[in-house]
């Protein structure tokens, strides 16, 4: 028995690690508690898992339409506070009570289900998860042996929800992660241990497609000029410890004579994000790479910042923006279809605000401000 009940632990990890392990997971579940059938669910904020062993189709149509949520048996786990304990169904409603209630008459017995088993593992704002196991009226009751076999395997089975749990926070971070590193203006690669590309955003993937600079061979960082020097910055990030490793700063030329690209490449120690925790030791180490290109990725202010920061009006802002950027007053009130004199009175109202005395004062603490990100419109 326990060489059973050991290789049902080794399922329920499986399926931890991988949900399309879930079907084998919990028909082995099933078996070692002696159930002919069973229905498992786990409800996630993004995820849904839901999976039945040797149950009709129709009868959980029905469940999931009458029945969910005020089924007796549920109801009475409920009222005694006992969901969170393995409880068979003679325990929670006597069986011969049982049998004249309409839940038992018209979603069970026509079934041919008669006794369970069913436990809430886990019942919280971000996951719901519980597994019910069953039996036939030609079967024997659950008793307490096959009931300890049940208690036995369920902290392994809350162990597995709690790792799906983390899967999916992982998942969502990773999510919103993706989106917000989309919207930097400057490319952002990320390389496994072997040196492949794992994730590029927006404006890397802007400046591999252009063929002037970088661009990704066989699904590695490639570059036209300057190759040897960047595989050999790539070889030394990848080797190194990701924990303790500082970066490297590499210029990549162009084909076209235009200013070298800037890249930022830093190694970094992949086991510290969820999604890898189950990847071999070998392929934990990786590397990100910052791509700058000096002609048109220049750190610019928001408008916005600087209106909360100084009072500025919507005008003033814009001004101050534009002279950050570099423009001059003739470039602003031109880009802003407004007069010079109206754009020398609006810097006028921007250095009082900010307590600069001159431009270039104003420019070096405008440019201090400019988050990495790309100007609003």
């Amino acid at each position: 028995m326990q060489t059973l009940i050991d290789s049902v632990v080794e399922d329920i990890y499986e399926a931890a690690a991988d949900a399309a392990h879930f079907p084998k997971m919990f028909e082995s579940v099933c078996k070692a508690v002696g159930a002919s059938r069973g229905i498992f669910m786990l409800l996630g904020a993004n995820s849904e898992i839901f999976h039945t062993y040797n149950h009709d189709p129709e009868l959980m149509q029905m469940y999931n339409t009458v029945y969910l949520g005020v089924d007796p048996l549920y109801k009475a786990a409920m009222e005694r506070n006992v969901r969170h304990l393995v409880m068979t169904g003679q325990e929670l409603v006597p069986t011969k009570e049982f049998e004249h209630t309409d839940y038992y008459q018209d979603c069970l017995a026509p079934a041919g289900v008669y006794d369970g088993m069913s436990i809430t593992l886990e019942s919280t704002s971000t996951m719901n998860a519980g597994l019910a196991v069953q039996r036939s009226r030609n079967e024997p009751l659950f008793n307490r042996a096959d009931k300890k076999v049940l208690e036995y395997l369920v902290p392994h089975l809350r162990r597995m929800v709690r790792i799906r749990r983390t899967f999916e926070h992982q998942a969502s971070l990773a999510a919103l992660g993706e989106d917000a590193v989309d919207h930097l203006a400057f490319g952002v690669v990320i390389l496994n241990s072997d040196g492949r590309i794992t994730f590029a955003n927006k404006a890397a993937e802007n400046l591999l497609s252009s063929g002037d600079r970088l661009f990704s061979c066989n699904g590695r960082l490639a570059a036209h000029e300057d190759k040897d020097a960047l595989a050999r910055a790539l070889a030394f990030a990848l080797a190194v410890n990701g924990a303790s490793a500082t970066g490297s700063e590499l210029c990549i030329g162009r084909r076209s004579g235009r200013r070298p690209l800037i890249l930022q490449i830093t190694p970094v120690d992949l086991s510290k994000h969820g999604q890898f925790i189950l990847t071999p030791a070998s392929s934990l180490r990786g590397a990100v790479v910052a791509i700058i290109d000096p002609e048109t990725q220049q750190p610019k202010p928001t408008a916005s910042l600087l209106r909360q920061m100084f009072g500025l009006t919507p005008a003033e802002s814009a001004v101050a923006v534009r002279l950050g950027e570099g423009q001059s007053v003739r470039e602003i009130a031109a880009d802003l279809r407004i007069g010079e004199g109206t754009a020398r009175w609006h810097l006028k109202n921007v250095q009082e605000k900010t307590d600069t005395h001159r431009q270039s004062e104003l420019v070096g603490l405008v440019a201090r401000l400019a988050p990495k990100m790309n100007r609003e419109n």
